[in-house]
């Protein structure tokens, strides 16, 4: 068993050099060394892009074996060199809880969230869940109904940061990387793919939700 986790390591790497080597290579104008702002920025999505594209590809073909690669990469950046271009991915499970949980009336519906600040110890979950709906009903009220209210990290930021500064605590800092905004459906897996790219003096980095057959469920990126 080991063996075979050994070598589907070995080939998810090389697979995904390989192919990312090849598509890259098919425009050889993208690595001209121009120092062009713009030029550079195409670069770093398409090489994100590839990353993205290739790793999916291999989800979706060994969907048993995902949970294997996983441990086995225990977290840490893979490095892969294209010419001037210097990429870095990992892979990790997604364990967070859905904030939107809390816009439940029922208590038991969002009790997964309850339970992440007691064992945390984290004190003022009922701050916290007013703050949440606070924020919400003030959402609803600039927005089109049925649109869904927490949908990325920012907003997640945001209202941590007024939970802080209601309550004169940062605590919640040791679960803010617990809490997300994705609806797992019932024994759904979900992966957090995260990617970083140097392109001459241009950085970039990106961060995907993805399910087990490979199929992006979110997506966001940064330049710097």
């Amino acid at each position: 068993m080991k063996k075979s986790i050994v070598l589907l390591i070995s080939l998810f790497f090389i697979s995904a050099l390989s192919i990312l080597i090849i598509k890259n290579l098919e425009d050889t104008s993208t690595f001209i060394e121009e120092k062009n702002h713009k030029i550079n920025r195409v670069q770093l999505l398409t090489s994100i892009n590839n990353i993205q594209t290739e790793i999916s590809k291999i989800f979706n073909n060994n969907k048993k074996r995902i949970d294997d690669i996983i441990v086995k990469l225990n977290s840490e950046y893979i490095p892969i060199n294209v010419k001037n271009i210097l990429i870095s991915f990992t892979i990790t499970k997604y364990n967070k809880v859905d904030i939107n949980l809390l816009s439940n009336k029922d208590n038991k519906k969002y009790q997964e969230i309850n339970s992440l600040f007691n064992d945390y110890k984290i004190s003022d979950f009922d701050t916290f869940r007013y703050v949440f709906k606070t924020i919400k009903d003030e959402y609803k009220n600039t927005r089109t109904s049925g649109v869904e209210f927490i949908k990325n990290h920012k907003q997640i930021d945001d209202i941590i940061k007024i939970f802080i500064k209601e309550t004169y605590n940062d605590e919640i800092l040791n679960i803010k990387d617990k809490l997300g905004f994705i609806k797992k459906e019932k024994d759904e897996k979900l992966y957090e793919l995260f990617v970083k790219v140097n392109y001459l003096t241009d950085f970039a980095k990106a961060y995907y939700i993805l399910n087990e057959k490979g199929e992006v469920k979110y997506f966001e990126s940064s330049f710097k």
